[in-house]
C-alpha cells in the first residue's frame, strides 16, 4: 500500500487508534530497517503463537460450547497466518533486499 494510501486510511481512524497505529507502524518500519524481510517473517511467526495463545487461554477460561464461537475463527486466523507464512517464502524479494 503506497504512504498516501496508508495516511488516508490512518485518518478515518479515530484519533486514539490513528495514534496506536501510526506508533506501532514506526516500530515495523525500524524493525524492517534493521532486519529486512526477516521481520515480516519474524511477525508471521509471532501471529501463530499469539493466536495459539488466545485459543489456549479461551479453552481454559472459558465453556466449551459457547467458546466455540471463538476458537473457530482462530483456527480460521490460524489457517490464514499458516498460509500466509507458506506464501512468504515463494515470493521473490524486492532488489534491495535479495543479497
Amino acid at each position: 500500500m503506497p504512504r498516501d494510501e496508508l495516511h488516508r486510511l490512518l485518518d478515518a481512524l479515530d484519533p486514539d487508534t490513528r495514534a496506536r497505529w501510526e506508533e506501532y507502524l514506526a516500530e515495523i518500519d525500524a524493525e524492517v530497517r534493521e532486519r529486512g524481510p526477516q521481520a515480516a517473517r519474524e511477525h508471521l511467526e509471532a501471529a501463530l503463537r499469539h493466536l495459539l495463545a488466545v485459543g489456549w487461554a479461551v479453552h481454559l477460561c472459558y465453556s466449551g460450547d459457547e467458546a466455540q464461537q471463538v476458537m473457530a475463527p482462530l483456527g480460521e486466523a490460524a489457517s490464514a497466518v499458516e498460509y500466509a507464512k507458506n506464501a512468504l517464502a515463494e515470493v521473490p524479494k524486492k532488489p534491495e533486499w535479495s543479497q
